[in-house]
């Protein structure tokens, strides 16, 4: 569960408005006020940097190198439509983490670096003095240090979460550019032209349609509805449902839009129970490991980007492991870019191989 931020908005802007105003009246011909204002900013601003530095280090030595999956909501900008479902970025924690603070240091340095650089050429003093009361206030609201520094005991995390909520859209950031990864159900749902029923609709999306009593099969939008809901849920997923409704005429089908195949989702849901049996179950039924999704990956490329290494043994020997994806990458890469090489030991690969 994430953290709840510090409440300090009102409070904040209760000590700002004061600062400001008698800011504003110092004067800034005196060399006493002017040389005691640059002491205090240059006390306040070691202070500053030496918490960045402490903050750095418990960062570096709890969390580096923690590859949990990790999704972080992102703020929504005054352009979005108020309906646009959330959108997560998706990275590991200590990647998560790492921005976090990289965030924290640029705008700790901007922020030093505009106010000494109107001190020196236009000799201003208002913003030393302000900086000198609101610089601790900024430090002090900053998760990052409240989780490392300051009130380890209260904040836990930096507002991430494991489990995605129904409906989200997922970004992931590659080469410094954002990639649409995972887009909302809604819209998927609408590229693959799923509608529901207005009794449907009003019941709750995340629980998967179950096979109707009686023995009728599911229609083939209704499978594609049930494995894409079941994915909607992530690793908290009830996989019963899925399963019961596999047989042989489904057990390839691909989804409209992204190409995703039940072997697919039961390999993506690496923490969902029961994702063994679903992945028997369709081994049973003569399912094609090798098919691809829209993106060139086959469910052995699942297994390797989400780190399911107990589905690369169930698959083992099973699928072409040197098969390559739309940007010529093979499951020995997509591993080892995903920090999962454990997959690729698992399929019978050495770490060695991994450069």
């Amino acid at each position: 569960m994430a953290s709840p931020a510090p409440a300090g908005g009102f409070g904040k802007i209760a000590v700002m408005l004061p600062v400001m105003l008698y800011a504003r009246k110092l004067d800034a011909d005196d060399p006493n006020i002017v040389f005691m204002l640059r002491c205090s900013y240059a006390v306040v601003q070691a202070g500053i940097l030496t918490i960045l530095f402490l903050t750095h280090n418990k960062l570096h030595s709890k969390y580096d190198g923690d590859t949990t999956p990790v999704y972080t909501p992102k703020a929504p900008t005054f352009m979005d439509a108020a309906d646009k479902p959330p959108t997560y970025t998706k990275s590991t924690r200590s990647a998560a983490y790492r921005a976090k603070f990289q965030e924290l240091v640029s705008s700790t340095f901007m922020g030093m670096l505009m106010t000494l650089g109107l001190h020196w050429y236009k000799g201003m003093v208002v913003g030393l003095a302000m900086q000198c009361v609101m610089g601790p206030f900024n430090i002090y609201e900053n998760m990052t240090v409240r989780m490392c520094i300051l009130t380890p005991n209260s904040v836990k995390d930096l507002g991430e979460v494991e489990a995605l909520p129904d409906d989200a859209q997922v970004v992931e950031v590659v080469a410094g550019q954002e990639k649409v990864v995972q887009e909302p159900r809604s819209a998927i749902a609408a590229k693959a032209g799923v509608t529901k029923s207005k009794k449907a609709a009003a019941e709750d999306d995340a629980v998967p349609l179950r096979p109707k009593a009686g023995g009728r099969k599911l229609t083939k939008a209704e499978f594609e509805d049930l494995m894409l809901d079941t994915w909607d849920q992530a690793n908290a997923a009830d996989l019963a449902p899925l399963i019961a409704a596999l047989d042989a005429s489904n057990v390839s089908h691909a989804t409209a839009d992204s190409g995703w195949t039940p072997l697919m989702v039961f390999c993506g849901l690496s923490n969902a129970a029961a994702f063994e049996e679903g992945i028997a179950r369709c081994l049973d039924l003569g399912c094609d490991v090798d098919q691809a999704d829209a993106d060139g990956w086959s469910a052995l490329h699942w297994c390797a980007y989400h780190g399911n290494a107990r589905a690369a043994q169930l698959l083992k020997g099973r699928g072409d492991i040197r098969a390559k994806d739309k940007e010529g990458k093979d499951v020995e890469r997509v591993a080892k870019d995903e920090g999962n090489v454990g997959v690729w030991i698992a399929l019978g690969g050495e770490d060695d191989k991994v450069d």
